[in-house]
């Protein structure tokens, strides 16, 4: 190859080159970064990965244009097309093709679930790059083109997309992980030569998996756990663990409406053990998350580290982990397992802040063993110790085995995890004893929640609690006395002291309460269970109707003309509006999960007219009716097939006190369960992007609003811009009269019928024939094919209608684009249709 064709192939390579090698290395960690800032999991400065995945956008830019220079010109073609396709698809993955597998938490998916899904994103991956290399071969030349102008649309949509992130991402986001204050390993391995308090939970450790253990290994438990009570009937505090270590350590949930910084900061300033932690008589080491406890308590807790935010122990190993999270949200279906992660595992890079030796605590059970085995513990401390150690436990990825040792997650059980986790404890327990300080040692071995992948059904409401009182010598044993995790901050205050003595103290009568936290709506949510019965009774457990949302998070003021965005990648603003029937939030929309939703806006004194404008991007099913009220008047109604935005003039006296309260009835919200077509079962009807308010001058017209009408049996639908066919066609249908696609749709509403019906269709047909399937409430009712201008009649079962609602679909899949440049395809040119009872004889 000459210098100067060597110089052009360069040139025409750079833009494609780049965009596939920023899609991945540049616009993937950034907008991954930017969405998860300032979260548990994300606890490091961007600063952290800017250098090492700059180095790396270079390298790849210099490597792969490198090996395009030497390619031959019909290999050249080949490469360059999967190039600009693979930069295409790696986005449309991300952004826009179903990507929900829940969060990565470290359960395990069930792939088989997702069957359906692999079929059709590896055909749109096979045919999108196949397609462009077809092309190439084809015709080089208009395909460098469009190749060059695919480039710069999708930079240029990353550029905006990243720009938005950046400007509408909360700053005051993870508070706690803002902080430069966090948790160290110092003293982990010490304890006192007087009086210990050991606490170990492991997470994820059900009660039910415990009394499978014991049933399995019977001998090895009773001998490792001597002198230990294993407490069945506990109920536990709080679920997941962002919620159930605060509550162990302070028995509070966050019931007073505040935030959840707020939340730890007076929950720990009033709890019974850090009051007596706060006294000085100790040294406390408390091993966990950081952003779990009030990181101000420095006179409770002694390895607390400050001075610096926390530092990555590699840069290029916190990539590595956390270029598998960017590829696991833009890789196909097929490849997503390869790229499966536990997002905790960035934590695993935590580092000090490198102004002292403090090393951050960091979940890992075979680390926490393998010290033990090599350097052990010591008792070096005077003074009296309490320990709060948190290991995985029973918390998948199940990456270890009951010899605790490492094992790919694909191996691994819950059964192995949880009983290799008891046995690093036996292992402690052994070198207490070696110490000659076991007997002045409590220990106490717990959850901090149950495990619903585990027992079926399951609150998480029964978490592992085994206590082992000091100076008392007895063999395991298994009690029934009814305990909760509310009393344990008490307990653990008492132990500090003195042997708690839990059977005659801290025994529950009456009601015990569980709480479940979600991120569901308004914020993130506690909704409080009780039970007067057993605690591994999941069906004791009842809703109370209490239900806690942080004030400042469920606050509903509304700035008139705010575009309010739903999806998370946006910061989900529109959470604290969403009162009643939503889903969890998706990256960029949410579903709605019940045949009503409700908004609620605080708007002030408003006498004027209202312009709502409700944007969708989803549409359940194919079709769905919705009917829209603002303070219980129906301001609105409308049928849809695909996403749209719609508008609506709200009466100004539909705020009343400065509340505007919107309503939507959806009642062909759609179980994917319930048909058996999917695992998913919510029910599902629209996904909503975006929901703006403002004030108007137009007048409320609800006749032109309303747009769902009654059909009366004989009344004639006339096709045409002079026929009243805008009132029940919706969709497919041109103001021409022509079909425009392969189906077109007719709804009909408060249809009252009690016998079957006779559908009559009078059309031409386009060219000649078509081949013509009509459906009723999805349902066939005829398979024919039309020629010329006819009159067909067809039977409508009476079993079909669905609450007075007919959905009558007409699918022409012979329809096709005519030859004088009209790009609709065209099928039936309608002249009307009417609905008679089936007895009736037609005119």
């Amino acid at each position: 190859m000459t210098k100067q064709r060597c110089l052009t192939r360069l040139k025409r390579s750079i833009l494609p080159v780049f965009c596939l090698v920023f899609t991945m290395l540049g616009y993937g960690p950034t907008e991954l970064y930017l969405s998860n800032m300032g979260s548990e999991e994300f606890w490091f400065s961007f600063n952290e990965i800017l250098l090492p995945f700059a180095v790396l956008i270079v390298a790849s830019l210099i490597i792969i244009l490198g090996l395009l220079m030497v390619l031959p010109t019909k290999g050249y073609h080949v490469v360059m097309a999967i190039i600009i396709a693979v930069s295409a698809l790696l986005l449309l993955q991300a952004l826009f093709l179903p990507n929900d597998y829940g969060s990565l938490n470290g359960e395990v998916i069930d792939w088989s679930q997702y069957s359906g899904r692999l079929v059709y994103n590896t055909a749109i991956w096979i045919v999108v790059i196949v397609g462009a290399v077809f092309w190439a071969f084809r015709n080089w030349q208009s395909f460098r083109k469009v190749m060059q102008f695919t480039a710069v649309i999708l930079l240029v949509l990353q550029t905006a997309i990243l720009v938005t992130a950046g400007i509408t991402h909360p700053e005051d986001h993870g508070e706690a992980a803002a902080k430069e204050v966090y948790l160290t390993t110092e003293d982990l391995y010490t304890v006192s030569s007087d009086r210990n308090t050991i606490v170990f939970i492991l997470d994820a450790f059900d009660s039910q998996l415990m009394c499978d253990l014991i049933e399995e290994h019977p001998e090895e438990i009773k001998s490792s756990f001597e002198d230990f009570t294993f407490y069945h009937n506990t109920n536990g505090g709080a679920t997941r663990t962002k919620f159930a270590i605060p509550y162990i350590l302070t028995g509070k949930t966050n019931d007073n409406g505040g935030s959840y910084m707020n939340y730890l900061a007076e929950s720990f300033q009033k709890a019974p053990l850090f009051q007596e932690l706060r006294k000085g008589h100790y040294h406390s080491g408390i091993y966990t998350e950081y952003g779990y406890v009030d990181c101000s308590q420095t006179e409770a807790i002694d390895n607390l580290s400050s001075g610096g935010q926390m530092k990555a122990v590699s840069q290029w190993g916190l990539c590595q982990s956390l270029m598998k999270m960017v590829l696991f949200k833009q890789a196909a279906h097929i490849l997503k397992p390869v790229f499966w992660m536990y997002s905790f595992e960035l934590a695993q890079w935590r580092g000090g802040n490198g102004n002292t030796e403090a090393v951050p605590y960091k979940l890992n059970d075979i680390q926490f063993y393998q010290h033990l085995q090599t350097e052990g513990i010591s008792a070096e401390k005077k003074e009296p110790v309490f320990r709060f150690v948190h290991m995985m436990g029973a918390h998948g990825p199940y990456t270890m085995n009951e010899d605790i040792q490492k094992i790919p997650h694909e191996q691994g059980s819950i059964k192995q995890q949880g009983l290799g986790s008891l046995r690093i404890i036996a292992e402690y327990i052994k070198q207490l004893k070696m110490l000659d300080v076991y007997d002045r040692t409590n220990i106490f071995v717990l959850a901090d929640h149950g495990n619903r992948e585990y027992v079926h059904p399951s609150y998480e409401q029964n978490p592992l609690l085994m206590v082992r009182e000091a100076g008392k010598s007895k063999p395991f044993s298994i009690s029934e006395i009814r305990l909760s995790f509310q009393d344990l901050s008490a307990m653990l205050a008492e132990s500090l002291k003195s042997v708690p003595n839990i059977e005659e103290k801290y025994q529950t009568e009456g009601t015990r309460y569980f709480y479940v936290g979600s991120t569901t709506n308004n914020g993130y949510t506690i909704t409080e269970y009780a039970s007067e019965g057993n605690a591994y009774d999941t069906d004791s457990y009842y809703l109370t109707g209490k239900v806690y949302s942080p004030a400042e998070e469920n606050s509903t003021d509304y700035k008139l003309g705010e575009e309010i965005l739903f999806g998370d990648r946006y910061g989900a603003p529109a959470q604290r509006y969403m009162i009643n029937g939503f889903s969890y939030i998706d990256p960029d929309y949410v579903w709605s999960s019940e045949k009503e939703v409700e908004f609620g806006f605080k708007l002030g004194d408003i006498k004027d007219n209202l312009l709502l404008t409700i944007e969708y991007h989803a549409v359940m099913n194919g079709f769905q009716r919705c009917y829209l009220y603002a303070d219980d008047q129906m301001i609105g109604s409308f049928s849809t097939t695909k996403a749209d935005v719609r508008k609506f003039i709200i009466p100004g006296e539909c705020v009343k006190e400065g509340m505007l309260n919107i309503r939507m009835d959806l009642p062909d919200c759609y179980n994917p369960v319930t048909h058996g077509t999917g695992v998913d079962n919510r029910n599902l009807g629209l996904g909503f992007y975006s929901i703006q308010i403002d004030s108007t001058d137009e007048v409320y017209e609800p006749e032109k609003q309303l747009t769902i009408h009654k059909y009366d049996l004989g009344q004639e639908i006339v096709f045409g811009k002079d026929g009243n066919m805008s009132d029940y066609a919706i969709g497919g249908i041109s103001e021409d009269h022509w079909t425009s696609g392969k189906k077109a749709w007719i709804q009909l509403e408060e249809v009252s019928a009690d016998t079957a019906l006779t559908l009559i269709m009078e059309y031409n047909t386009y060219k000649d024939q078509q081949h013509v399937i009509i459906c009723a409430n999805g349902e066939q009712i005829a398979d024919y094919t039309a020629v010329g201008s006819e009159q067909k009649e067809m039977v409508i079962p009476q079993a079909l209608l669905k609450n007075g609602s007919l959905t009558l679909e007409i699918n022409l899949p012979d329809a096709r684009k005519p030859d004088n440049g009209d790009q609709r395809e065209l099928g039936l040119w309608m002249r009307r249709i009417v609905l008679r009872k089936a007895e009736e004889k037609k005119e």
